[in-house]
């Protein structure tokens, strides 16, 4: 069975190390003049952060009967995201952020997940489940 803590820990690994260049590479490639800032993370557990800044949560682990059969659990977790209040296209930087992800976990080669799926959740959650191999 693969371990959640390394799953969780690969993620913050990519959150804090990896994340940075691919909002520098939205912030080129879309060049609006609307400027995502790199999160203020650098460590697993922090407090007083200044924003932006991200927190990841592990909401829950499943395993329906057909993944019983299949041999695979599902973790689903949250991101949530501490954006500045007075941006003028919050819906517009929320959006960048969530394609800077998501594009950094499709290049990521971590063996441990076999699938992924983001969503939206509001204005500054991002909902991760992801499907491992046990």
């Amino acid at each position: 069975m693969r371990d959640f803590s390394q799953i969780f820990k690969r993620l913050w690994y990519l959150m804090i190390q990896k994340l940075p260049e691919y909002i520098d590479k939205i912030n080129k490639e879309k060049n609006d003049g609307l400027i995502i800032k790199p999160f203020t993370n650098t460590e697993l557990i922090q407090g007083n952060l200044k924003i932006p800044y991200f927190d990841i949560n592990f909401d829950e682990a499943e395993q329906g009967i057909k993944d019983r059969i299949i041999g695979y659990i599902r973790y689903k977790l949250t991101f949530e995201l501490f954006l500045e209040k007075n941006c003028k296209a919050p819906i517009l930087e929320f959006c960048r952020y969530r394609d800077a992800i998501e594009n950094m976990l499709e290049e990521d080669d971590f063996e441990y997940w076999d699938h992924y799926n983001m969503k939206s959740i509001g204005i500054n959650k991002i909902e991760l489940t992801v499907l491992v191999e046990y």
